[in-house]
């Protein structure tokens, strides 16, 4: 029904249409369940890989709403329980806003032009700024709901509410969520009249087109919004067939799709509903723009421009329950469901399920018969054959309980197959023989044939080889070359080639080993054993050999006929890992080599030349963890691979290597001292350089690279310039720390290469600077410099000024050791004199007087005077003196007699202790 009306008459057909299909929705739901029952397209053709996520890997819950990406290219998730964002490792949940108010059930999410995130929620209106959440609408005790959100470039928000549409300016909005908007003041006035007359004002879904219309769904109706003037363009009765997507084109053109009846179009009024069948064109899903949407069986790529579809998934059979996003992302597509997150990309990989009865599964050799019979040999000694699509039994118990590990046609058409511990078998003429030790086979673990050039059949396994000889009479005998086990326990040898010389060389645990004259040898590399898992040559006579823990070695034969590295391919080159279990070289000489982790090609040649790419379980390939691989490229050049756990095919010449680079982020910066983050962002190029204190030098850094599609087997380096220059092979670890660094400035590089062979276009740059201590920096070296100077200085003038001392002090001793050399002459000179007037003089007299006054004399005395003591009297009288009691003639004036004992005299008499008294007037 398609109405284009006045808006009073709008809730009068409204009002009717509701009385009829309550009257009739019986009715009507048979309708819509016919309508739907019809298959998806029948043009459907691409193979999808799936990958699920749920809450075992990280999400806080299966139920998944909706889908966007930020402007950085990191996936954000809608939940029941709150919002999450993936960067290909790991989800970051977010139940609750920067305030701790719950974020709910997640509606939508959109991004802005302002590189904010926008969320609508079952609690209101939320923005996600930098990892930060902030809710920006107030509570009310109105339903806060908002389902659809529609951010212009200009600024404006349209919401589609559970109160109607909204409309308010981001320029108004507090992002600190201090102050909140009311999102009822936001209505449309349009919508507040239809608001007081219907039963239910909820708006679902919101668009516009270039010229400025705007489109608003309720459940069962769409509006038209032109120049403000707001008209009901379409209703249904029909409850189920709800309205779930809009492809507005123009004010007179628009497409939607409805739950029952699917895409249906409205063109100048006219209503239209179109089978998807119908709008698909063929050949077509490469081509870019449309939308993709979820529609009732499956998802599709709608290009509104046109109204055509360009390619579809279906979900009937993938265990996708409940789908209600999807979003498109280079080659691949995320869909949300109720049972979690789903990654769908194409691939270009059949696998193959054989026999769905059987306990044994697992598949070990391929190969193709001369008339072109595609055979496959796995588990109980079955031997299965490739009719048309499918794979029917050939042969079975050939080796009950064995596995077929090789198969191989000879000139005769004879089928030679080699079992894991049953020996070996050849099937002529319809009748299989069986062939062990006991027949000289030299052991019964055999793993492949190899024909040599001058016609001779080998077969290798475990402890050497085997000639096989077939005789005149078709008699089958061995001639075996037997290798002792050194340092494993069987001596595996898995396959072999020719040297130029015609030697045979095997490969194996042993390392490699050839034969010559008649018996083995071993063949070291350079003092090095590797283990061998496959070794071929390709048509350059290039010998590649897959190893055990040392990635794929090219190898040439030197002129000594003895192999030589020319280049070891590791993870560094590319590898998904060091260990290899078999190689194949096809048609274009590509070298492809399996591991337990995927396939890897090594490009030497078209589209992969100089690449090294790698496809796993996430591309369609088998999933990981088989112990054994076989490869094998028919006639058509598709290439075979048969494993322990699944067995496929691909054509290499569809595969197409992606060329979407990754995107490198910083994600996290923190001092290892404090333990303090200082950046939670993802920073691709830093805006500014940081500073940090000389003792905040030791940094943890956190990085990632966004490549969805190619996720697994990212391999990162890093670069510190101001500290090394070289790059830093980090393998797939996600993080590195420099501790104690110099003062300096330095810049943080990392870049990412995935998985096909593409580098990150940009490296991410991280710039900072350490300061230098202040005892290095230049005001204080300069500050420095000058209190040294000046100490210099003032410790110069004092050191003159302490030698000058010194001199002083120097000539003053000198001065006095010349005064005590005198002296000492002088008291010299006294006791000669003394001892020669002694022998001269003939009184006691005579004595005491010249030695009174020679004293004052001779020794530069003031005042001398002598006494001699009266023993009977006890009593010292004056005898002799120089100074001023003396005469001319040897007189004393006034002498004295002084008691011994009394005053300084005769105490110095009584005790015969010297004294020496500054001041007489103060002694006692």
């Amino acid at each position: 029904m398609s109405i284009d009306i006045t808006f009073s008459q709008q809730i009068s057909y409204i009002s009717i249409l509701r009385k009829i299909f309550y009257k009739y929705k019986f009715a009507l739901f048979l309708l819509t369940t016919f309508c739907c029952s019809a298959n998806a397209f029948a043009q459907q053709t691409i193979p999808w890989s799936y990958q699920y996520y749920n809450t075992t890997h990280g999400l806080p819950s299966t139920q998944i709403i909706c889908l966007a990406k930020d402007s950085k290219g990191f996936l954000w998730i809608g939940t029941a329980a709150g919002i999450s964002m993936y960067d290909g490792y790991s989800f970051k949940n977010y139940a609750y806003t920067n305030k701790h108010e719950l974020i709910g059930y997640v509606n939508t999410i959109k991004a802005g032009a302002d590189n904010r995130l926008w969320i609508g929620t079952g609690a209101g209106l939320f923005c996600c700024i930098n990892n930060e959440v902030i809710k920006v609408s107030a509570a009310t005790l109105l339903p806060q709901g908002v389902n659809d959100i529609l951010p212009e470039i200009n600024g404006t928000i349209w919401l589609a509410t559970e109160n109607g549409p909204a409309k308010f300016s981001s320029s108004d909005v507090d992002f600190t969520g201090n102050k909140k908007i009311l999102l009822t003041s936001c209505l449309l006035k349009q919508w507040k009249v239809k608001n007081e007359m219907m039963e239910s004002p909820r708006t679902v879904l919101i668009s516009n087109t270039s010229d400025g219309t705007i489109y608003i769904a309720t459940d069962n109706s769409l509006y038209r919004l032109i120049n403000d003037t707001l008209g009901i363009i379409y209703i249904t009765t029909q409850v189920r067939n709800k309205i779930t997507t809009l492809f507005p084109v123009s004010k007179s053109l628009v497409y939607f799709d409805a739950a029952s009846t699917e895409i249906n179009k409205i063109d100048n009024g006219n209503i239209t509903h179109v089978n998807p069948e119908t709008l698909y064109k063929p050949g077509t899903e490469n081509r870019n723009g449309g939308k993709w949407y979820v529609g009732t069986r499956g998802a599709y790529n709608f290009h509104a421009d046109d109204g055509s579809i360009s390619g579809s998934v279906s979900f009937s059979d993938k265990y996708i329950v409940w789908p209600t996003a999807i979003l498109k992302e280079n080659d691949f597509l995320w869909v949300a469901t109720s049972d979690g997150l789903v990654k769908i990309k194409p691939s270009i990989f059949t696998a193959y399920e054989l026999d769905k009865k059987s306990h044994y599964n697992d598949y070990y050799s391929i190969t193709a018969l001369r008339n072109g019979k595609l055979l496959l040999g796995t588990n109980a000694g079955k031997i299965y054959e490739k009719k048309g699509s499918v794979f029917s039994l050939y042969k079975d118990n050939l080796f009950p309980g064995a596995e077929v590990k090789g198969l191989y046609e000879d000139e005769n058409g004879w089928l030679w197959v080699a079992s894991g511990y049953q020996g070996l078998a050849v099937i002529r003429n319809g009748n299989a023989e069986r062939f062990t030790i006991e027949n000289g086979l030299h052991d019964n673990s055999v793993y492949q044939f190899y024909k040599s050039v001058n016609g001779k059949l080998y077969v290798f396994g475990d402890r050497g080889m085997s000639e096989i000889i077939v005789g005149g009479d078709k008699s089958i005998s061995f001639k075996k070359y037997y290798y002792q086990p050194n340092i494993s326990r069987h001596a595996k040898f898995f396959s072999g080639i020719e040297g130029p010389d015609g030697s045979i060389w095997l490969g194996g645990e042993e390392g490699i080993v050839y034969l010559r004259n008649e018996s083995l040898h071993q063949f070291i590399f350079k003092d090095k054993q590797i283990f061998v898992n496959f070794l071929i040559k390709d048509k350059e006579d290039n010998v590649w050999i897959a190893t055990a823990g040392e990635g794929i070695l090219q190898c040439v034969f030197n002129k000594k006929n003895e192999l030589e590295i020319v280049q070891q391919f590791t993870e560094s080159d590319g590898l998904n890992t060091m260990h290899y279990l078999s190689l194949l070289t096809d048609k274009e000489h590509n070298i492809w080599a399996g591991s337990s982790n995927g396939i890897t090609v090594i490009g030497r040649a078209g589209r992969y030349k100089n690449r090294v790419l790698n496809y796993n379980e996430s591309d369609g390939f088998i999933k990981s963890g088989y112990s054994s691989m076989a490869l094998y490229q028919d006639v058509d050049d598709e290439i075979w691979a048969a494993s322990t756990l699944g067995f496929i095919s691909f054509d290499p010449g569809r595969l197409s290597p992606s060329e979407v680079p990754p995107v490198v982020y910083v994600t996290g910066i923190r001092q290892i001292k404090s333990n303090l983050l200082i950046n939670g962002n993802a920073l691709h190029q830093s805006a500014a350089n940081q500073t940090f204190k000389y003792f905040q030098n030791s940094l943890s850094f956190t990085f990632t690279a966004l490549d969805f599609a190619n996720q697994q087997n990212m391999r990162y380096y890093y670069q510190l310039a101001g500290a090394y220059t070289g790059w830093v092979n980090s393998g797939n670890q996600r993080s590195i720390s420099f501790e104690n660094l110099s003062p300096g400035t330095y810049s943080f590089r990392v870049k990412a290469l995935n998985s096909k062979g593409v580098w990150s276009k940009e490296d991410a740059v991280y710039t900072f600077t350490i300061t230098q201590p202040f005892w290095k920096t230049w005001w204080f070296i300069l500050s420095s410099l000058g209190a040294i100077a000046l100490l210099t200085i003032l410790l110069i003038r004092r050191r003159i000024s302490f030698v000058k001392k010194r001199e002083r002090e120097k000539t003053v001793l000198q001065q006095l050791r010349a005064i005590n050399y005198k002296e000492q002459l002088e008291i010299e000179q006294i006791i000669n004199h003394f001892a020669t007037t002694m022998n001269n003089v003939n009184s006691i007299d005579e004595v005491l007087w010249d030695v009174a006054k020679n004293c004052i004399s001779k020794l530069n005395f003031e005042d001398c005077v002598i006494y001699l003591k009266d023993d009977s009297r006890n009593l010292l009288i004056q005898k002799a003196a120089w100074g001023p009691k003396t005469t001319a003639e040897n007189k004393i004036i006034n002498p004295i007699e002084i008691s011994v004992g009394k005053g300084i005299t005769g105490n110095v008499a009584l005790t015969g202790i010297a004294e020496i008294i500054a001041d007489t007037a103060l002694d006692e």
